[in-house]
C-alpha cells in the first residue's frame, strides 16, 4: 500500500511517520513496520493536499484474530525554528482480504489543555 497524501488546513512542509501495531500472536513475515516519509509541499493550483505517495509493504500472519493488525499515522511539521511539531495522529484497521482499497484516515491534533498552556506554548514557540 501506500500513504498517498494529506489536507491539513493551513499547513504545508508535512511530513508522515507510520508504524503498525498488533497483537502478541501476530508476526511480521516480510516488510519494515515502521517508517518516515519524505517532506511534501503543497502545490500550487491544486485541491490544497500534500502528496507524500509513500509506499509501505508488510505482511504479516497470525493463527488468531485477536490484535488485528493497525495502522498509526503521525503528521509532523517544522515550525520556524526547525523542530519537528505534532500535526495530527490517526490510525485505521488493515485490510482482512488482500486487494486495493482506499482509506481515509481521520487525523486528531494535539490541543493545550488550558489557555495558559496555549499561551506558555506560544511564548515557547512550542506545540502541544
Amino acid at each position: 500500500g501506500q500513504v498517498e497524501a494529506g489536507e491539513l488546513q493551513g499547513e504545508d512542509r508535512l511530513y508522515t511517520k507510520y508504524d503498525f501495531t498488533y497483537g502478541q500472536h501476530w508476526e511480521i513475515v516480510q516488510g519494515i513496520d515502521k517508517g518516515i516519509s519524505q517532506i511534501g509541499l503543497r502545490a500550487e493550483g491544486t485541491d490544497g493536499s500534500i502528496v507524500w505517495n509513500f509506499p509501505i509493504d508488510i505482511l504479516f500472519k497470525s493463527l488468531n484474530v485477536h490484535g488485528w493488525p493497525r495502522l498509526v499515522i503521525s503528521v509532523f511539521g517544522i515550525d520556524g525554528l526547525g523542530r519537528d511539531v505534532a500535526r495530527g495522529y490517526g490510525s485505521v484497521l488493515v485490510p482482512t482480504r488482500p486487494g486495493t482499497y482506499t482509506r481515509t484516515v481521520r487525523l486528531f491534533r494535539p490541543i493545550c489543555g488550558s489557555y495558559l498552556q496555549q499561551f506558555v506554548a506560544w511564548l515557547r514557540g512550542t506545540q502541544p
